[in-house]
């Protein structure tokens, strides 16, 4: 039963459209998906007994906390003269959602089998928005073009820039990482043709997404392989070949990449431009970010007071801004940032300490995949904010809560891919 949960709630999320081609604007649809999922995982609790223990208690204080700080930010700012929208109170939903899902993952399953399986099923769902993307556009005059308008912008359409099942190709780029990072070392450590085919579709995805973003989290997770790799597993001891592969595989990304370039330069011109653009210091995107950043500077220290806990959601005067560290600064002050850190540091821990502890190869492939790609909302974040995006909301938090659950199962043990545990 709880599998067959997991299953509609991670199917939902990932493939329940937008309606953006009817609402003409994607944040209704959002909301629709956010609440809907919402009330998925609530009624999934009348099944799956919630764990309240220490941590979990832990992360709800702190959600309620930050419930608090958004509903102090929109009282201050209508004592001060600033207009509240309705929109400004729906952002009382995201700590709810957020919790909810961490919830969910660190409730769901209590043997350590099931919850690598779990982890797994994100891996898998994530990787067939890829697939979703490719029949689209290889359908695309007879059905793709009509069902993308479901789920992205036409100009994302016009463009012909991948955006699986997400709004936005940066989103898409960002979940992509997580099966990219998983296979990659599956074919480093393991080998196996399929495993190659995989990790080269993932990476061909982000390419043609033409997200700057996802390029720079590409290499970032590219990089993070190659330095992490050899502190995780003893190469030599897995066979010549898997070391053979560690070396031979960042040339092989690097030679598809301008194998891609050569053939297919034409068809992600918007990319090549880009970062033309950024080379040059021209990028449009890139320059509106950084008055971004001036915006925010020049209104926390002309109101030192919200340095602490921000402007709140004020979405009359800034609806939108394109960096997860400077919208939560602004929105939430030195509070947003350290809510920021919580989430990506503190999974990343438990993670290392649960690394430390494994023995079992696959168990350390699938929690240093996860790890990589919580350390990619860094670079990704810096372009977008990623982590309040829909369905990334969702699949981060409850991966979130499972790490958390195993590293409090794993404690002081050895586990093994069986799901037995052997005291050190």
């Amino acid at each position: 039963m709880k599998k067959t949960i997991l299953h509609f709630i991670l199917g939902f999320n990932f493939f329940f459209p937008t309606f953006n081609v009817i609402f003409g604007d994607p944040r209704p649809g959002f909301m629709i998906l956010n609440i809907i999922t919402l009330l998925c995982i609530v009624f999934s609790f009348l099944i799956i007994k919630p764990i309240f223990d220490n941590l979990s208690i832990a992360f709800l204080l702190f959600c309620i906390l930050w419930s608090f700080v958004i509903i102090f930010d929109i009282f201050l700012n209508g004592l001060l003269g600033f207009d509240v929208f309705i929109r400004d109170l729906f952002e009382l939903y995201r700590p709810v959602l957020y919790y909810a899902s961490f919830l969910f993952g660190y409730s769901l399953y209590k043997t350590n089998q099931n919850i690598l399986s779990s982890l797994k099923l994100v891996i898998l769902f994530s990787f067939v928005t890829i697939l979703f993307s490719f029949v689209c556009y290889i359908f695309f005059d007879q059905f793709g073009k009509q069902l993308l308008l479901f789920y992205t912008k036409e100009q994302n359409i016009n463009a012909r820039r991948l955006t699986g099942t997400f709004n936005n190709p940066y989103d898409f780029s960002y979940i992509i990482i997580l099966p990219f990072a998983y296979y990659y070392l599956k074919f480093i450590i393991q080998g196996g043709v399929l495993y190659a085919l995989v990790m080269m579709l993932c990476l061909i995805s982000i390419l043609f997404s033409q997200s700057k973003a996802g390029i720079i989290s590409l290499i970032s997770a590219g990089f993070l392989v190659f330095a992490l790799v050899p502190f995780m597993f003893r190469l030599k001891s897995l066979g010549a070949l898997s070391y053979f592969r560690f070396w031979i595989a960042p040339f092989f990304i690097m030679f598809l990449f301008s194998l891609i370039l050569i053939l297919y330069g034409d068809q992600i011109t918007y990319l090549i431009d880009g970062l033309l653009a950024i080379s040059e210091g021209t990028d449009s995107s890139t320059n509106t970010r950084l008055h971004q950043i001036q915006y925010v500077i020049d209104s926390i220290s002309d109101n030192s007071i919200y340095i602490f806990f921000g402007y709140g959601p004020n979405k009359q005067d800034v609806d939108i801004l394109e960096n997860l560290f400077l919208l939560y600064f602004y929105r939430y002050g030195l509070f947003g940032i350290l809510l920021i850190l919580v989430w990506i540091f503190y999974p990343v821990i438990v993670l290392i300490k649960i690394l430390r502890e494994t023995i079992d190869v696959e168990n350390k492939i699938i929690f240093l995949g996860c790890m990589i790609w919580f350390l990619c909302l860094i670079p990704s974040g810096l372009a977008n904010n990623t982590v309040d995006q829909a369905r990334i909301s969702f699949a981060y938090f409850f991966i979130a809560g499972v790490i958390l659950h195993f590293g409090r199962n794993s404690s002081a043990r050895i586990v093994n891919l069986s799901g037995t545990n052997t005291s050190q």
